[in-house]
């Protein structure tokens, strides 16, 4: 029992130096309690010694805390490290981890989670494809390149659209592992649809286009073996106000779910 609260002391005081100056306020503020139960009963049996007092709820203020800051770990850790370090045996090396995605293949690990439309150059004959990506890959993926036909959906359909290609001013050339890229498409539209999708934006009309033609190639930085992003089937607009509400088209339902 002894060791144990030792390597909880031992692990705390580890901890201590990560804490940020709002972790130490709550941290305070928790450990308050029972040093002051403690000085409080000291003093309750007789001794009135204000010294004694004072280091008695020092030691327990400090004994406390560092125990709270063993057992919660500090907020950037990763779930297991504690356990660990406290002798428990059962903790999931992060290689484990590691060779479980592996069995996905890195298409599956690359999610589609957002699609903005912007029409700011309409009047050029031009809009922009903002899709926003979540690298669930423990590497870096490389951005090659655009290719592929977006389509429009009724009543639009008649209009055949150029090959989209990545805008120009796309910055992001490789997505780092675990967080979120994005990729802009660029799609020239034909003189006389420019009107009609303006007209739709004015009166508040939904319409939609389809991505399944549309291909984004990626591929790990460590290897030169690309492989296609999964997209949304497609992407419906619709003018709310001073907004464009954009939401992801489900081929099976014929529903469209809300992308705030």
């Amino acid at each position: 029992m002894t060791q144990k609260i030792l390597k909880y002391l031992t692990v705390g005081w580890h901890r201590a130096h990560d804490l940020h100056t709002a972790h130490w306020i709550m941290l305070g503020l928790i450990s308050l309690l029972p040093a002051s139960l403690a000085t409080a009963l000291t003093g309750f049996v007789g001794e009135h010694s204000a010294f004694l007092l004072f280091a008695i709820f020092l030691l327990c203020f400090g004994t406390v805390s560092l125990m709270i800051l063993a057992l919660l770990g500090h907020p950037q850790k990763v779930a297991g490290q504690l356990s660990h370090e406290i002798g428990n045996k059962n903790a999931i090396p992060a290689r484990a981890t590691d060779d479980a995605l592996a069995k996905f293949p890195l298409t599956d690990r690359i999610y589609h989670f957002r699609s903005d439309v912007n029409f700011d150059r309409i009047g050029e004959y031009l809009i922009k494809f903002e899709l926003a990506f979540f690298n669930g890959t423990g590497e870096r993926i490389v951005i090659e390149k655009v290719s592929g036909l977006v389509t429009c959906d009724p009543p639009f359909n008649e209009f055949h659209l150029e090959p989209s290609y990545m805008a120009a001013n796309q910055t992001t050339t490789e997505a780092r592992p675990l967080d979120r890229f994005g990729v802009t498409v660029e799609q020239r539209v034909p003189r006389e649809l420019a009107p009609l999708i303006i007209q739709k934006l004015d009166t508040g009309m939904p319409f939609s286009f389809t991505l399944t033609g549309l291909m984004i190639s990626l591929r790990p930085a460590s290897g030169t073996a690309s492989f296609t992003a999964k997209l949304w089937h497609g992407i419906s607009c619709e003018k709310n106000r001073n907004y464009i509400v954009c939401a992801e088209c489900v081929p099976m339902s014929g529903r469209a779910t809300a992308n705030d």
